[in-house]
């Protein structure tokens, strides 16, 4: 067995793939262990892993930022922050790891993973091919800022992931434009979704009686990123519908809202709990989000968010089929001002299992591997083989079964 060190941050959406990655290992006998931020403890400590915080607060560190210095503050404190990869180092040298996973966003410990003495794994929790110009302008923007403030330029080939020795890559090929075979240190691996607890559930405000439609609305749980004012809109355009809705924040405190009568306002509530319930997501675009409620074969309308991913992740779903009726839309600018004059039903009413509708359910449900990246679906490394058996890994092409249905074609 291996000892696995896991590395990242408060992200949101990041979170989910690298604890269910992380868990599964642990549930096959490798040691594994996890340095994020402190807001992330309670989560990494229920699912029973090792947890180290970092030294200070990184992402949460926003606090009151105004958004005009939220990205110059990530880009300089967290994902180029070259002095991250210090503490990683320090922390090996006292706990040595075989394998060491890297959140995608940390630029800063990629920069310096030659100095690892472990093979270097960059954990891609969303797309990747679709968003590599956007990172690509993201380091040039950062280097231009450490250039100004005295530190070198990192050196550009240390931070592609590419170039590391494997990228696990949580989403569906299809979403990412990944018509040819990548290269072969680059791993689709599907979505990681947590699977169902029996303990699962949530704090429903509204009797079993009640049958109105249930809108799910969420806009991010990244610190830093949630709006008020756009929460309040979404609110305020569902106020006057024969819905019920659910709104979880995150970050943004629920109490800063005022909900109309049919809707109910928490901070954490997992989607998986409501999701089955639901007939419409409304989300900012977070692959996490998106990915949850297509494989529950939701209709979605995104109004994408401040994260650079978010409208390229909104034109890649938008067009998607769904189980439960509709498609997925995508739009920027005023939605919700939009649809209170709307004749346009906002929740399809009615099915529309035709066979390409199932397809792509099914091609959606296909890569939900949470809490069953299992012989079916392995996530892995290309190095650091111990007793002849690589320590991760994963099978290309595999069609797993789900949710006991026969195998996906």
């Amino acid at each position: 067995m291996a000892d696995i060190q896991f590395v990242t941050w408060d992200g949101g959406g990041n979170l989910p793939p690298t604890v269910g990655i992380a868990q599964e290992l642990r549930r096959r006998g490798h040691a594994v262990r996890v340095i994020g931020e402190e807001s992330q403890r309670h989560a990494v400590d229920s699912a029973g892993l090792s947890f180290t915080a970092w030294s200070h607060p990184l992402s949460t560190g926003l606090g009151g930022r105004p958004p005009s210095e939220r990205l110059t503050y990530l880009i300089e404190e967290v994902w180029l922050n070259a002095n991250l990869a210090d503490e990683v180092i320090a922390a090996l040298a006292l706990q040595p790891a075989e394998i060491v996973v890297v959140d995608c966003m940390l630029e800063g410990v990629l920069a310096c993973s030659q100095k690892i003495a472990a093979p270097t794994v960059v954990l891609v929790h969303g797309l990747f091919r679709s968003v590599l110009p956007v990172r690509d302008s993201l380091i040039a923007f950062g280097n231009q800022l450490r250039e100004a403030a005295g530190p070198a330029a990192l050196d550009l080939r240390q931070l592609m992931w590419e170039h590391k020795d494997l990228v696990v890559v949580t989403t569906l090929r299809e979403f990412d434009g990944a018509d040819d075979e990548p290269a072969t240190n680059i791993r689709y691996v599907g979505p990681v979704l947590p699977g169902p607890s029996p303990t699962m559930g949530w704090p429903s405000p509204w009797e079993a009686s009640d049958q109105r439609p249930l809108v799910l609305v969420s806009l991010s749980t990244m610190p830093g990123q949630g709006s008020f004012p756009l929460a309040q809109k979404v609110l305020d355009a569902l106020a006057e519908s024969a819905l019920r809705v659910v709104m979880t924040t995150g970050a943004l405190p629920p109490e800063t809202l005022t909900p109309p009568e049919n809707a109910a306002v928490f901070g954490v509530v997992p989607h998986e709990a409501i999701l089955p319930e639901a007939s419409l997501m409304v989300t900012h675009g977070g692959h996490g989000s998106v990915m949850g409620a297509l494989a529950h074969g939701l209709p979605l309308v995104c109004i994408p968010g401040v994260g650079a991913d978010q409208p390229i992740g909104g034109r890649a779903y938008r067009g998607s089929r769904c189980r439960k009726g509709g498609g997925s839309r995508c739009t920027r600018g005023p939605w919700p001002h939009r649809r209170r004059g709307s004749q346009r039903p906002l929740v399809p009413c009615g099915g529309s299992a035709d066979a390409s509708t199932d397809q792509h359910v099914e091609r959606s449900r296909r890569g939900s591997i949470g809490y069953r990246v299992d012989a079916r679906q392995q996530v892995a490394a290309s190095r650091g083989r111990l007793g002849g058996q690589s320590l991760l890994w994963c099978r290309r092409n595999h069609r797993p079964r789900l949710r006991g249905q026969g195998p996906l074609r």
